[in-house]
């Protein structure tokens, strides 16, 4: 790529930030920075971070889905940047790209989504009925709760 390419390559993008007011972020990328502007707790914020400081280029794939996301990242994951997203064939073609302007190495994760376990639900047919484990142990006879043992001076009997 020619140093005029280079320097007028920029690319523009919103994302979505949980810690930003708006909950969006205005990512500017160039070819030798990353700025990222957000407001949070009603006070503008812009960081310049350098494309250097990058790692790699991930490529994030849902197996069951067959969807998948490009994201440059870094050390600290509030900084990474989110390129592209959409099928696998899709962002293959685009990490290749994106790998080749950088200069950045490319890692691929496969990632199996998973449904969070389900609680478990005891499903008695009667309810009135005690559990088997409830069965087993003897009842407590009224009887026998009643007994006071006054006067005593030690509840264990010693020889």
């Amino acid at each position: 790529m020619s140093d005029l390419a280079r320097q007028s390559f920029t690319v523009t993008r919103h994302a979505y930030d949980p810690r930003a007011d708006t909950k969006l972020r205005t990512v500017h990328m160039s070819m030798t920075q990353v700025s990222i502007e957000r407001v949070m707790d009603g006070i503008k914020m812009r960081i310049a971070v350098p494309v250097a400081a990058y790692d790699t280029l991930r490529v994030r794939v849902q197996a069951p889905r067959g969807s998948a996301t490009l994201t440059l990242s870094h050390d600290d994951p509030d900084l990474n940047v989110e390129l592209a997203s959409g099928e696998a064939t899709e962002i293959a073609i685009a990490a290749k790209a994106w790998a080749v302007v950088l200069e950045k190495n490319l890692v691929v994760e496969a990632g199996v989504s998973m449904q969070p376990p389900q609680p478990r639900v005891l499903k008695r047919s009667k309810p009135s009925r005690r559990s088997s484990f409830s069965r087993r142990r003897k009842t407590g006879l009224p009887d026998r709760l009643r007994i006071c043992f006054k006067g005593e001076r030690e509840i264990i009997a010693r020889n």
